[in-house]
């Protein structure tokens, strides 16, 4: 079937609305050179059969962790900002001492707008971010799972669990990949984060063995990325979307 882009429209939103995955949407619209940037009135096709889509889920605000943030490799205000839920200029408004927000060292100090504070680099045994509906209820208990297993919550923030997420299968634990090489090859990836068999198998915990099981595709796909890429919010796709850029697989 095909879809006209209305205003407000992206195409993460569409492919959750149509319950398909981000993946899938893009692989069936080619002619979409920058996914980030759809037109309304633009035709789009819909992979898959129709079906009436979901309603589009309401904005929900997300709170800032507060206290204070040791820049690392790699960050900038950008990500920093996401990574703790405020916005970019609020950031920049608390720290009135960067001159330049485009430059920031490694090591260097920053305030985090909020009231309880994070724990300088963010390795504190609890959430730095959460993510708001069943999602991000997901996520919370894999969460959990994965810090009793002795991953610290400053490898696996909320906020990039669910860009993967959202990217990979549009928050459907059922969302099974059919046409790409994986697939091809024997081994479609399934689930919420995408996993494929053998990255399951490798990377899932004693006791949660069921790669449809949404708490436990996310505790091994969150394994595998902070096995191959040292933390969530090291991902590639991660990455790209904090700056602006489109998704790409991990």
């Amino acid at each position: 079937m095909s879809y006209k882009v209305r205003s407000g429209d992206t195409m993460s939103a569409i492919a959750s609305r149509y319950h398909v995955s981000l993946a899938a949407l893009e692989h069936a619209n080619p002619q979409v050179k920058n996914p980030n940037q759809i037109y309304v009135g633009e035709s789009l096709n819909i992979p898959g059969d129709s079906f009436t889509p979901a309603p589009a889920p309401k904005k929900t605000s997300t709170s800032s962790s507060g206290g204070s943030y040791t820049v690392r490799s790699g960050d900038t205000m950008s990500t920093i900002a996401s990574r703790h839920g405020v916005s970019l200029s609020a950031l920049e408004h608390a720290n009135p001492q960067v001159k330049n927000p485009n430059m920031i060292y490694v090591g260097e100090k920053l305030t985090l707008p909020g009231g309880s504070k994070s724990g300088g680099s963010g390795s504190v045994g609890a959430p730095t971010s959460t993510v708001g509906g069943t999602v991000g209820q997901w996520i919370s208990q894999a969460q959990q799972i994965l810090a009793a297993a002795g991953i610290p919550y400053s490898k696996m923030n909320a906020a990039d669990i669910n860009i993967i997420i959202q990217h990979e299968s549009s928050g459907n634990p059922n969302a099974v990949n059919n046409w790409d090489s994986n697939a091809k090859a024997g081994h479609p990836s399934e689930g919420l984060m995408q996993t494929i068999g053998p990255t399951f198998n490798a990377y899932k915990l004693p006791g949660h063995g069921n790669i449809f099981n949404p708490v436990d595709n996310i505790i091994a796909g969150v394994r595998y990325a902070i096995s191959r890429y040292g933390s969530i919010s090291n991902v590639p796709g991660v990455v790209r979307v904090h700056e602006g850029l489109s998704y790409v697989g991990y």
